[in-house]
This record gives structure tokens, sequence and C-alpha cells, in this order.
């Protein structure tokens, strides 16, 4: 078997927790995923438009090109 692309396959679960305390759970996401991509299954689940909020880890804010991997 492809090691490489076995894990590069495997998809994984993002917590997005909001400045309410709501933490929405984002599946289904690869190393591939981009922070654009996070974006829009946030704005999905929380019906709050991306121009309103941003994501951020440790601090620093995520920019849109990046790829989670």
């Amino acid at each position: 078997p492809d090691v490489a692309k076995s894990q590069c396959d495997k998809s994984f679960q993002l917590f997005a927790k909001a400045l309410t305390g709501t933490t929405i759970a984002i599946d289904g996401l690869t190393a591939s995923c981009t922070v654009q991509d996070i974006m829009m299954d946030v704005e999905l689940k929380s019906q709050v438009p991306m121009r309103k909020f941003h994501l951020s880890l440790h601090g620093m804010r995520w920019a849109d090109p990046w790829i989670i991997s």
C-alpha cells in the first residue's frame, strides 16, 4: 500500500469555539484543506457570514491561503 497516499486521504475533525462559548464541530477535513474551506464550513454550520469572524490558534490569526497540513 502507498503509505503517503493513505496519510493524505485521512480526514480529521476540528472544533471551532465562538466568543459566545458555542463550539462547532467541523468533520471531514483533510491535510489539503485551506483556511477558506474551514471558514465556509463554519459559516454553513453557524449561519454567521465569513466576513464577521476569523479563525485563530494560540493567538495567531489564520490567513486565507494557508493549507492545514
